[in-house]
């Protein structure tokens, strides 16, 4: 039985989850389907739905089936399979336990994002090769949520390519970032 209507919210939280679980930013997924990050950040937040043939294009891209992507699949992050999570979960204990910057740049890939972010908060990285690395795997909020929390001011305009304009402007705010030289090496794209 198919909803009355579609969600714009859930297909978004959905299309979000998809790009997450594959390791993709915003501008990579912009980039492999051929539309700007602004119209995949409109889809996530459910302020537009994308159009039947780029609906099809992503169903395609994740490998689903398109009513799962139509109707949100009511998939959420907790619902990440229990030998992944319990996977996640151990190595980021280990990681920190141990405080093992190599373990963590071994097994990032499998781990989940809020286990990554705890890693780099608990181990206080701030060597920028090893932060440029772990992004691969985070979304643009949890880049900003470490950045401001270990007050990486510096590491900002290195990243920033790969963040969303509003978290570039949380992590501004936030930081109180009026350096000039800082600022001006930051692209936030329009």
């Amino acid at each position: 039985m198919y909803p009355n209507k579609t969600d714009p919210i859930k297909t978004g939280e959905y299309i979000s989850l998809l790009r997450k679980d594959r390791g993709m930013t915003q501008f990579d997924l912009a980039a492999g389907l051929q539309v700007s990050h602004q119209a995949v950040s409109k889809w996530e937040t459910g302020n537009a739905l994308p159009d039947i043939d780029m609906l099809l294009a992503i169903a395609n891209l994740f490998e689903i089936n398109i009513d799962d992507l139509i109707f949100g699949d009511s998939v959420s992050e907790n619902q990440v399979p229990d030998d992944k999570r319990h996977y996640s979960e151990t190595m980021a204990c280990t990681i920190k336990t141990n405080d093992n910057v190599t373990l963590l740049l071994e097994a990032y890939e499998e781990m989940l994002e809020d286990d990554i972010t705890d890693c780099i908060q608990t181990l206080d990285i701030s060597d920028d090769d090893v932060l440029l690395t772990l992004c691969t795997r985070l979304s643009s909020h949890k880049i900003a949520q470490f950045i401001k929390t270990l007050d990486l001011c510096d590491f900002l305009p290195s990243i920033a390519d790969k963040m969303d304009k509003v978290d570039i402007i949380d992590c501004i705010q936030t930081l109180d970032i009026h350096d000039a030289e800082i600022l001006s090496k930051i692209k936030i794209m329009k």
